[in-house]
């Protein structure tokens, strides 16, 4: 009774941390604060979810329970359309086709199986457990409303998915990665980087985004973002991007464009700076 008390209350002290790092990320989504507008509230069909949250611990073997090596993985999805044609499309787009309860099941079945299957066979070749075998995954999904401040592309209020997910599976160290999503709740459809900039402006662009690089890396002057640490001196346009109400954003994962120890990267363009770079 002892030890299955000491399981409960360190899986509730699990999930009173991974709730304090889910209300971090979902205040980390860009200038955090979007106003409001009543027409794209109309559009969204007030069809936002209720936020799932779903957590398990994956014993790697289930006769040794959680004494032994174990698996935590924590889902949080907040804020999605569950219905109409923007849910529709967020869930074709970013859970492939299935709605936030059962997406969450998906991963967490999912990792359950990778992590026993990989355990049964470690056991198998008499591989002793050790701390390499405590594997972490958690997942956050948010969607919020941006009302733009100016028209881009006829489009005036956005949707932003952002899906952050952080886990350690063996080896070194873990990881961290996070995609954003754009849809045009005017048209319904998924926004593309092409459709914001003109054709002749990439170039354009991309010294920009340098030059945001540097501030972000304390580099100064003009100086070659490799003596920053940065892999290259002039980045290609990440299509991993976002809006905001008055800038584009870009966002760079670890080992993207520069080692792990500088983590995640991300930019902002304040649209009048983008005069020559916009449609």
């Amino acid at each position: 009774m002892k030890k299955k008390r000491v399981i409960k209350n360190s899986l509730m002290a699990f999930l009173s941390l991974a709730g304090m790092v889910l209300i971090s990320a979902c205040q980390s989504v860009p200038e955090t604060v979007f106003r409001k507008n009543r027409q794209s509230q109309n559009n969204i069909e007030k069809a936002a979810s209720k936020t799932v949250i779903k957590s398990e611990i994956v014993p790697m073997n289930p006769e040794i329970g959680y004494e032994g090596p174990r698996m935590l993985i924590i889902m949080a999805i907040q804020n999605i359309p569950n219905r109409g044609r923007l849910g529709d499309l967020i869930r074709n787009t970013v859970f492939n086709g299935l709605n936030s309860e059962a997406y969450g099941e998906k991963i967490i079945a999912d990792y359950r199986w990778q992590y026993q299957d990989a355990g049964k066979q470690a056991l198998q070749e008499g591989g002793a457990p050790s701390e390499t075998w405590n594997w972490e995954y958690s997942e956050t999904v948010e969607g919020v409303e941006i009302p733009l401040e100016r028209v881009l592309s006829g489009i005036t209020n956005c949707f932003l998915v952002s899906r952050f997910r952080e886990y350690y599976l063996g080896g070194a160290h873990g990881m961290h990665e996070k995609q954003y999503f754009l849809f045009d709740m005017g048209k319904i459809k998924k926004i593309a980087l092409d459709e914001l900039i003109r054709k002749n402006a990439r170039m354009t662009l991309r010294r920009l985004i340098a030059a945001k690089l540097r501030a972000f890396a304390g580099i100064e002057g003009d100086a070659p973002l490799s003596q920053g640490g940065f892999f290259m001196d002039l980045p290609e346009i990440p299509e991993n991007f976002f809006l905001t109400p008055g800038s584009l954003g870009f966002h760079w994962d670890p080992y993207e464009i520069a080692p792990y120890v500088m983590g995640s990267i991300e930019v902002l363009i304040p649209y009048d700076e983008l005069m020559d770079v916009l449609r």
